[in-house]
């Protein structure tokens, strides 16, 4: 989305979340106890309803509405943000009500995931002062012990490999912990992550410093190496999640050694996640090179949610950084510098940035990129091996060449 009124963008509904400040989470306890515990850094009033028994209304459903309304619904729903828990978030009857009492979706209740992906930003900043994020991916290495020819990191294009500096790392997480409160899932990748060689005294330092702040830290692994028991130990130290994916379906020797690190990381107590990869969207090579005049349509629909930090900067869309580490693109123009970031004038106009605003309305690679599933109905299957480097020549966007060799880059930042 291009910026029309950088700082103002979120202005009306901005002033409906302080009119309607107290949250009011529904769901079953477990749910509503997690939700509560998230919105905790608001310091702003929160309630949980989970008896949603009484939600059952059964047969007979406009006179139960009209009772319902008079006796309890009305007053424990009346100016309040909803947040709906998963647990309940599609219960239709629910919605019925909701819907009966004039109470609009998007504007007076949220269903969970969409309000923590994008309203909670809004709300965080427009209620109590404070930043928060979804998510920010944070690449330690580009080097990693797979050649996926379709890698959304376009890892086969990259012929400088290479390890992240430790204390440039650590800068990075210490710049973006000054200008944001809070963030969802603050997600460590590569590259291989658990083949960067400083990968526990990085986790050590976010964990130790900032884990407070982190709903949940997280870090993933292609399943080809086993961490070693020091690492484990910190994993679980600061409730590190893991996710796993699973790319056995093309890569069947992977299996034997994927189970083993399911076992050792479950020894350890440690969170995992397995995703189980059957096909990848096909990011690149472009289907066809997009016009300047449908760039700003294609990066809206496009929808692109992660972005990557890095050098004190945040990349308006992190496939587009990772195609200049590549070597895809010659220049990228493309982020907010956090070193300028002022915190008393510049916290609404940071959170518009990470919700998708920028002052072009699009990043340059959209011109090549397929985009992400929203738009993308390009599938290869996932984790097909290139035997080589691939190569890419801008000025001759049909043909991709694959070389015969590869070779390990130690270039460092």
């Amino acid at each position: 989305m291009k910026w029309k009124n950088k700082g103002h963008e979120f202005d009306e509904l901005g002033a409906l979340f302080q009119k309607n400040s107290e949250i009011l989470v529904i769901g079953n306890k477990n749910d509503a106890e997690k939700i509560y515990k998230q919105l905790e850094f608001l310091n702003t009033k929160i309630s949980t309803f989970t008896d949603i028994n009484i939600l059952d209304l059964g047969h007979g459903l406009k006179k139960r509405i009209k009772q319902i309304k008079t006796k309890f619904l009305e007053n424990i729903l009346k100016n309040k943000t909803i947040i709906l828990a998963n647990s309940i978030a599609y219960n239709n009857r629910l919605i019925t009500i909701l819907t009966k009492l004039k109470l609009k979706e998007k504007i007076n209740y949220f269903r969970e995931e969409e309000f923590f992906n994008k309203f909670l930003s809004i709300y965080a900043v427009y209620v109590s002062d404070k930043v928060y994020f979804p998510s920010n991916c944070f690449i330690c290495t580009t080097v990693c012990t797979l050649n996926c020819r379709d890698c959304l990191n376009f890892a086969p294009y990259d012929k400088h490999k290479t390890h992240y500096d430790l204390e440039r790392l650590k800068s990075d997480v210490d710049t973006y912990f000054k200008c944001i409160d809070r963030v969802g899932l603050f997600h460590i990748s590569g590259g291989e992550p658990f083949s960067y060689p400083h990968i526990k005294e990085l986790i050590e330092y976010i964990g130790e410093n900032y884990r407070d702040q982190i709903d949940i830290l997280g870090t993933v692994t292609n399943g080809t190496l086993l961490p070693s028991d020091n690492l484990c130990k910190v994993l679980q130290k600061y409730d590190v999640r893991v996710e796993i994916d699973d790319y056995t379906i093309s890569l069947p020797h992977l299996k034997e050694n994927i189970n083993k690190l399911k076992n050792k990381l479950t020894q350890f107590n440690i969170d995992i996640q397995t995703n189980i990869a059957t096909t990848f969207y096909e990011l690149f090579p472009p289907k066809e090179i997009t016009p300047q005049e449908n760039l700003c349509k294609k990066f809206d629909a496009c929808n692109q949610i992660y972005q990557e930090l890095k050098n004190g900067k945040l990349y308006t869309c992190n496939w587009a950084e990772f195609a200049y580490q590549a070597g895809i693109l010659t220049e990228i123009n493309d982020y907010y510098d956090l070193n300028n970031f002022i915190a008393t004038q510049d916290k609404k106009e940071l959170i518009e940035y990470r919700l998708g605003f920028n002052a072009k309305g699009y990043v340059d690679f959209c011109r090549y990129c397929n985009g992400n599933q929203n738009i993308n109905k390009h599938f290869v299957p996932a984790a097909i091996q290139a035997k080589g480097y691939l190569e890419w020549d801008i000025n001759n966007p049909t043909e991709v060449r694959e070389t015969n060799t590869i070779q390990q880059g130690e270039r460092h930042e």
